[in-house]
Formats: structure tokens, sequence, C-alpha cells
């Protein structure tokens, strides 16, 4: 019995005889196919004026939306509202253990109006200043009073900008010293 008699199920016989040939004999009509498809398509774009610009016009609202937004961020924007965005978290005060609220890294990235793991790589470049509290399980923790500054100071020194940038000097000093005013 030859390979192209083997039965394939009841009563069918095999066209191939390996999943291999199969797939390349789907493979190559495939590929006939889209090239049939493309020039079809390719010769309407030459002709017709309107599918050129649909064409166009979809290909830039894929462009748009598979980079984000260019507008401006809005950096701050929950500035004077970073006490809604609290947790209570154990803290060693002294020589006792209280309960306070406070702001992790991610609901201060969240009062900031960005992703906590951009905040951490801002923390790490020194870009924005550490938390100076930690918590008795040794999380990093703002205070209320320093999440509303500093996301004032971002609020007013990156207005209308869609990104912050290392040569952002004067708003990373601004920064430093809000913190540094705010722990005395």
């Amino acid at each position: 019995m030859s390979a192209s008699n083997k039965q394939a199920g009841p009563g069918r016989p095999r066209k191939y005889a390996t999943q291999e040939e199969a797939d390349e004999a789907r493979r190559k009509r495939n590929k006939e196919y889209q090239k049939k498809y493309l020039k079809v398509r390719r010769e309407r774009y030459e002709k017709d004026a309107e599918y050129r610009r649909k064409c166009i016009k979809r290909s830039r609202k894929s462009y748009r939306d598979s980079t984000g937004s260019f507008e401006a961020k809005g950096f701050g924007g929950h500035a004077g509202n970073a006490a809604a965005f609290t947790v209570t978290r154990k803290m060693k005060i002294g020589s006792s253990t209280r309960s306070k609220k406070v702001l992790t890294i991610d609901k201060m990235a969240e009062v900031i109006g960005i992703v906590p793991k951009v905040l951490s790589g801002w923390i790490e470049s020194n870009k924005f200043p550490r938390p100076t509290r930690s918590t008795v399980e040794g999380q990093r923790v703002f205070t209320v009073k320093e999440a509303d500054g500093l996301a004032r100071v971002l609020r007013d020194g990156l207005a209308g900008r869609s990104a912050f940038r290392a040569t952002d000097n004067l708003v990373i000093i601004e920064l430093h010293e809000k913190m540094t005013e705010l722990n005395k």
C-alpha cells in the first residue's frame, strides 16, 4: 500500500504521508494566497484615493495606540490630597511601636501619577528623594506631609511636560531641598 493511499480516518485516504508534508503544503497555499491578496490591495491603493486615505489614517492610529501618549502627564496631580492614599503601618517611635498613616512607594507613585517601578528607578538614580522613614517590617515609607510637599514640587516644576528627565536639575534639587525642609 502506498503512502498516498493510507487511511487518515474512517473511509478517507490520507493526502500527505507525514505531518511535515501537510504543514509545508499549508504554508505554500497561505503564501500564494497572501501574494494574490497583497497584489489586489496594492492595485487598489494605487487607483483609489479614498482607500489610500483610509489606509494612512488606520496606520497612524495604530502607531499612536502602540506608542502611548505624547500629552502632558500631569505630574503631582493629587498634590494636597495625599491623605486619601495612606495606609496604616506599624512604626517604631522611640521605644514604642505605634500604627501611623503613611504612604508606601506604590501609594506615593499614585499621588505623583506614575508607575511604582518608575518611582523606584527615580529613587535609585537619585532623581527623587529616598524615604527617610521605614516601618517595623523595613518597608520604606513617606509621611503625608512629605508626599504632599514633593507632589507639589513636581506639579509646579514639570507642568505641561510629558516626561521627567535627568537634565531637570532644578526640579531634582528642589525635590531634595523640600524633603530636607520637611524633615527638620
